[in-house]
């Protein structure tokens, strides 16, 4: 797809609007600041969706069609973005197309948290490409992704040894043997095994 220099300059000026207005917000304390565990949709009776949630929404729908947002937008709201994208439909194959889109924005070398949750779909083989590519992941969530098991623990304590936090929950193919591979990571200070079946004290040992 090809655009006039007219249009790109649009784009990106449309894109530094929507900093300020962010930023502006930001200021008048009306900005969530990052958490782990962003609040993803409005509960019931607790009002509407502020104006900070429609904007990264957007963002996450159409990052493929924004220019240098990455160079616009501050790195607290860039990590809700990526984590506010869809991941049930999420295969093998969309792996390396969500890392491609994530490196337009953050360089694979700066990419420190990485959000596969619900990815039903998504298999200890797929999710290797992730570890190979960002080898500075501090955190990770891969909770409910059913079909990643020991396998996975295995690459990712080789290929990511400064991870930090990891939210394991629901990965019911994890057992204590991926839990050992976890023994090996010296800067993890965060695990959640929720709802790994597989997991025995020992295995919750090997780790500590």
């Amino acid at each position: 797809v090809f655009f006039s220099m007219d249009r790109m300059e649009e784009r990106i000026e449309n894109v530094s609007s929507l900093r300020r207005n962010l930023d502006h917000y930001a200021v008048k304390g009306m900005a969530r600041p990052w958490t782990a565990k962003p609040k993803r949709e409005t509960i019931a009776g607790s009002g509407p969706p502020s104006l900070l949630e429609l904007c990264t929404d957007a963002i996450a729908q159409h990052l493929h069609t924004i220019p240098f947002v990455g160079e616009v937008l501050p790195h607290h709201i860039l990590k809700e973005v990526l984590d506010r994208r869809k991941n049930q439909n999420m295969t093998d194959t969309d792996v390396p197309l969500l890392l491609s889109t994530t490196f337009e924005v953050v360089p694979p070398t700066q990419v420190d948290y990485l959000s596969f949750k619900n990815c039903h779909k998504v298999t200890s083989d797929g999710i290797k490409v992730v570890f190979d590519n960002c080898p500075a992941l501090t955190s990770l969530d891969l909770s409910f992704c059913e079909l990643i098991g020991d396998d996975a623990l295995k690459g990712l304590s080789q290929r990511c040894p400064g991870l930090r936090e990891l939210d394991l929950t629901g990965c019911r193919l994890v057992t204590d043997e991926g839990c050992k591979h976890l023994g090996i990571l010296k800067h993890l200070a965060g695990l959640r095994l929720e709802l790994c079946n597989k997991v025995t004290d020992m295995g919750v040992q090997a780790v500590v």
